[in-house]
Protein backbone atom coordinates (compact mmCIF):
# COMPACT_ATOMS: atom_id res chain seq x y z
CA UNK A 1 0.00 0.00 0.00
CA UNK A 2 2.31 3.23 -0.76
CA UNK A 3 3.46 5.65 1.40
CA UNK A 4 0.45 7.67 1.33
CA UNK A 5 -1.54 4.98 3.26
CA UNK A 6 1.37 4.66 5.45
CA UNK A 7 1.32 8.21 6.17
CA UNK A 8 -2.27 8.53 6.66
CA UNK A 9 -2.59 5.63 9.06
CA UNK A 10 0.16 7.54 11.47
CA UNK A 11 -1.78 9.54 14.59
CA UNK A 12 -1.38 13.45 13.34
CA UNK A 13 -1.80 16.58 15.52
CA UNK A 14 -4.80 18.21 13.62
CA UNK A 15 -5.86 21.80 15.65
CA UNK A 16 -5.36 23.55 18.75
CA UNK A 17 -7.50 23.13 21.82
CA UNK A 18 -8.53 23.99 25.09
CA UNK A 19 -10.31 21.22 27.18
CA UNK A 20 -12.54 22.90 30.13
CA UNK A 21 -13.46 21.28 33.89
CA UNK A 22 -16.89 20.81 32.54
CA UNK A 23 -16.16 18.45 29.53
CA UNK A 24 -16.16 21.19 26.58
CA UNK A 25 -13.40 21.21 24.32
CA UNK A 26 -13.04 24.13 22.15
CA UNK A 27 -11.03 23.77 18.61
CA UNK A 28 -9.18 26.41 16.33
CA UNK A 29 -6.68 27.09 14.08
CA UNK A 30 -4.87 28.74 17.29
CA UNK A 31 -5.32 28.66 20.89
CA UNK A 32 -7.69 31.50 21.64
CA UNK A 33 -7.95 32.68 17.75
CA UNK A 34 -11.06 34.49 17.32
CA UNK A 35 -12.71 31.69 15.86
CA UNK A 36 -12.34 29.44 18.69
CA UNK A 37 -12.83 32.65 21.09
CA UNK A 38 -16.05 33.60 19.25
CA UNK A 39 -17.01 29.37 19.99
CA UNK A 40 -16.52 30.04 23.77
CA UNK A 41 -18.34 32.96 24.01
CA UNK A 42 -21.25 31.57 22.37
CA UNK A 43 -20.99 28.41 25.07
CA UNK A 44 -19.92 30.58 28.24
CA UNK A 45 -20.87 34.36 27.29
CA UNK A 46 -18.71 37.58 27.01
CA UNK A 47 -17.67 36.99 30.78
CA UNK A 48 -14.43 35.56 30.70
CA UNK A 49 -14.04 35.70 34.36
CA UNK A 50 -17.30 33.04 34.60
CA UNK A 51 -15.82 31.09 32.22
CA UNK A 52 -14.21 27.76 33.99
CA UNK A 53 -11.44 28.75 35.27
CA UNK A 54 -9.50 24.68 35.35
CA UNK A 55 -8.54 24.27 31.84
CA UNK A 56 -5.85 22.79 29.78
CA UNK A 57 -4.20 23.53 26.63
CA UNK A 58 -3.56 21.02 23.99
CA UNK A 59 -4.07 20.03 20.38
CA UNK A 60 -6.41 17.30 19.07
CA UNK A 61 -5.48 14.16 17.19
CA UNK A 62 -6.74 12.92 13.81
CA UNK A 63 -9.17 10.60 15.55
CA UNK A 64 -10.67 13.46 17.97
CA UNK A 65 -8.49 12.47 20.98
CA UNK A 66 -7.48 15.60 23.26
CA UNK A 67 -3.26 15.09 24.03
CA UNK A 68 -1.35 17.69 26.10
CA UNK A 69 1.09 20.22 24.73
CA UNK A 70 4.05 17.99 25.80
CA UNK A 71 2.13 14.35 24.02
CA UNK A 72 1.42 16.41 20.88
CA UNK A 73 5.17 17.49 20.52
CA UNK A 74 6.32 13.72 20.58
CA UNK A 75 3.22 13.12 18.20
CA UNK A 76 4.07 15.81 15.58
CA UNK A 77 7.57 14.62 15.65
CA UNK A 78 6.96 10.91 15.49
CA UNK A 79 4.46 11.67 12.17
CA UNK A 80 6.98 14.25 10.47
CA UNK A 81 5.06 17.08 10.81
CA UNK A 82 8.24 18.66 12.65
CA UNK A 83 11.59 18.12 12.63
CA UNK A 84 12.72 19.06 15.97
CA UNK A 85 11.27 17.98 18.95
CA UNK A 86 10.53 20.82 21.74
CA UNK A 87 8.97 20.35 25.58
CA UNK A 88 5.58 21.04 23.80
CA UNK A 89 4.04 21.61 21.52
CA UNK A 90 2.04 25.67 20.15
CA UNK A 91 0.21 25.39 16.88
CA UNK A 92 2.98 28.21 15.48
CA UNK A 93 5.37 25.10 15.71
CA UNK A 94 2.98 23.03 12.74
CA UNK A 95 1.87 25.94 10.79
Amino acid sequence: MGERYEKSSKQWVVCAAIKFSDGHVALGARHYSPLMRANLIEKYGDDVKQWPQEREQGFITKHDIFISREDAAKMALESGQMDTLYDALFSEDLY
